[in-house]
């Protein structure tokens, strides 16, 4: 297993099977939560999809990024968000 992590996936990643990507992202506990009381970690992952292709992969976690802002956005902010994350991998694959 391959884990993808970098600062534009964050706090997103990437881990690679040999056959699929699995999309995850690493939420802190609740410290109101019942379940925090018992101590142990105060992060855990949570699973958010899985694709074939890394594209798809990393188009989901631009959507994902968008959608975690927990904001209202105009459908041309939402595209020129969402470009701005494409253009900000697509540089990586440009080395």
């Amino acid at each position: 297993m391959v884990t993808i992590k970098d600062e534009i996936l964050d706090p997103y990643f990437l881990e690679h099977d040999g056959y699929q990507y699995i999309l995850k992202v690493v939420r802190e506990k609740n410290k109101d939560h019942h379940f925090s009381k018992e101590g142990g970690k105060n992060a855990y992952e949570i699973k958010v999809g899985y694709y074939t292709k890394l594209q798809a992969a990393l188009k989901a976690t631009a959507r994902h990024k968008i959608t975690d802002s927990k904001s209202t956005v105009s459908i041309k902010e939402y595209i020129t968000q969402y470009e701005n994350i494409i253009k900000s991998l697509n540089s990586i694959f440009d080395v």
